[in-house]
C-alpha cells in the first residue's frame, strides 16, 4: 500500500517519505467530486518514525498518477519557505485583527512587499554573477571582447 517516494530536493538533499493515496468522499455542502475529478487523502509515513504520519487532501483529475501528486504535494515545502520568510522581512505576522477587511489590507500589502523583494533579490544575484571576474560574460569585459563565443 505504501510506497517509498522523494517529495523534492529540501536543504538536506531528497526527502523521501512511504506515501499511499486513499479515494475519499468529503462531507460537504458541494457534494461530491465533479465528473472526471477524483478526492484523495495522501497519506505520509516517516521513514525514521512510522508513527509520524501526516495527512493531504487532494483535489485532482481522474487517473492522476502518484508520482504527480506527491511532487505538487512536495511543492509545499517551498510555500511554507516562502511565507517563513515573508513572516521575517516584511511583517507578514504582525498583526492582530478579527476582521476580513482589517486582516486584508496589511496582509497584501505585506505580500506585495515580498514578492518586490523577491524579484529585485533574484535580478540582483543574476547580475552579480554575471559581473563576477570568473563568469564568461566578467572574461570577456576585462578582455575587451565583447562579442559572443
Amino acid at each position: 500500500m505504501f510506497e517509498r517516494r522523494s517529495c523534492g530536493a529540501g536543504s538536506k538533499g531528497e526527502r523521501y517519505y512511504d506515501l499511499a493515496p486513499a479515494e475519499v468522499t468529503w462531507p460537504s455542502d458541494a457534494g461530491s467530486a465533479h465528473s472526471g475529478w477524483q478526492h484523495l487523502l495522501l497519506v505520509r509515513r516517516s521513514i525514521a518514525d512510522p508513527t509520524d504520519l501526516a495527512l493531504f487532501a487532494v483535489h485532482a483529475h481522474q487517473g492522476t498518477i502518484l508520482a504527480v501528486i506527491v511532487r505538487v504535494a512536495g511543492m509545499r515545502w517551498g510555500v511554507e519557505d516562502c511565507f517563513e520568510t515573508a513572516k521575517s522581512d516584511c511583517g507578514l505576522d504582525q498583526y492582530e485583527v478579527r476582521q476580513w477587511e482589517p486582516w486584508h489590507r496589511p496582509m497584501a500589502l505585506a505580500l506585495a512587499a515580498f514578492a518586490f523583494l523577491s524579484v529585485t533579490s533574484t535580478r540582483t544575484a543574476g547580475r552579480a554573477a554575471a559581473h563576477a571576474p570568473d563568469s564568461e560574460a566578467g572574461r570577456q569585459e576585462e578582455d575587451g571582447d565583447t562579442d559572443p563565443p
